[in-house]
């Protein structure tokens, strides 16, 4: 087979982040080969197309917050896919005009967690003219997340145990095995030279998990540069109810005829009372946990923020952010725990 065409650009890049030890991975590792004018096929390892600010959501010196708002831009690691990226990148008049078709599959690891997802596909489309840039993008797959399915497999051991092994239903609820996750995002930017703006909206989701199945985010920005200074306000919102079809496994009353709820979590708490040994009591401890800081960790987050931005030399920037929080989180049984914090960072951006 011959290609008329060479293989135009290779790309690697490796990150390391602060909360994974600065251990350096392969970020993105992809080859570009040029088809047309219009239309490049990318192959390999490369940022999902997801937001305004995908495509140098690493390299700080870009835009004007220390990080962008993480209740939009926080999706537990899922950004970059191992696949095959068709681009079409065109002028429709005035209006610049780029359509990303990707398919492939990724793996991650959020939290102490390993996901995966497979039959990944995103459609993106981002158009700008002028002053004026857009974006909307949608994404499928098949999300299997194994320690989940550990959690439902202790859960129902016990149980069995108990006398009330889980239903299939039940037992599914709590699993994760292949489920179909999806991304819906649009995101509209503005900048007039001294004042800009921009506002991003997204639903994320997986259907039939017994993870919070359905998060609603959007932030919206704005601010204005004079000399070397910039300032800008952003506020955000996360919106994570817990599953009701969760919250009902664990919590529907067993016996109905019995005193009290006898339910799922009465019987792990019985389990630890009861267990034989402390290995027993510590491994149902942490199942327990586990529960309720992974299936039932539903909250509503409002972040309002100001930064300053400081451009002291042509390639660095000093940045100074103030965020405060009003925050409430959700229990297994419905009851809320509010908190206000609050944090402020100093940050250096450069560019080489």
């Amino acid at each position: 087979m011959v290609f008329c065409r060479p293989i135009t650009k290779l790309f690697r890049g490796s990150l390391g982040k602060g909360a994974e030890d600065y251990d350096a991975e392969i970020a993105w590792a992809y080859f570009t080969y040029q088809l047309s004018d219009s239309f490049t096929v990318k192959g390999g390892r490369q940022r999902l197309p997801y937001f305004l600010y995908s495509d140098f959501l690493d390299v700080g010196y870009a835009y004007h917050w220390i990080a962008p708002p993480s209740e939009v831009y926080e999706l537990g690691g899922f950004d970059n896919i191992d696949g095959v990226n068709l681009e079409y990148y065109g002028d429709w008049g005035p209006v610049i005009s780029r359509i990303n078709l990707i398919a492939g599959a990724t793996s991650t690891t959020s939290g102490d967690l390993a996901v995966s997802s497979e039959d990944h596909w995103v459609i993106s489309w981002n158009m700008n003219w002028d002053w004026l840039t857009f974006q909307a993008t949608y994404s499928e797959s098949e999300v299997t997340v194994d320690g989940i399915n550990l959690i439902a497999d202790g859960v129902n051991e016990i149980m069995t145990a108990s006398g009330f092994p889980l239903t299939s239903d039940q037992l599914n609820s709590l699993s994760m095995d292949r489920d179909r996750g999806y991304f819906s995002g649009v995101g509209l930017a503005a900048d007039w030279g001294t004042f800009f703006a921009s506002a991003e909206y997204t639903d994320v989701g997986v259907d039939d998990s017994p993870l919070n199945n359905q998060k609603k985010s959007w932030y919206v920005s704005g601010g204005f540069r004079t000399g070397k200074f910039t300032y800008s306000l952003t506020v955000s919102n996360a919106d994570l109810p817990n599953n009701p079809d969760t919250v009902d496994t664990l919590t529907d009353d067993l016996i109905p005829a019995a005193p009290g709820d006898q339910n799922v979590m009465f019987f792990l708490d019985q389990a630890i009372a009861g267990a034989p040994d402390t290995f027993a009591e510590y491994s149902t401890e942490q199942l327990v946990d586990a529960i309720n800081s992974t299936l039932i960790a539903g909250y509503d987050v409002d972040t309002y923020n100001f930064t300053v931005r400081y451009d002291f030399h042509p390639s660095a920037a000093l940045k100074f952010d103030y965020s405060k929080q009003e925050a409430d989180y959700f229990d297994v049984y419905g009851n809320t725990t509010s908190r206000e914090p609050e944090l402020v960072r100093i940050g250096v951006d450069l560019v080489f």
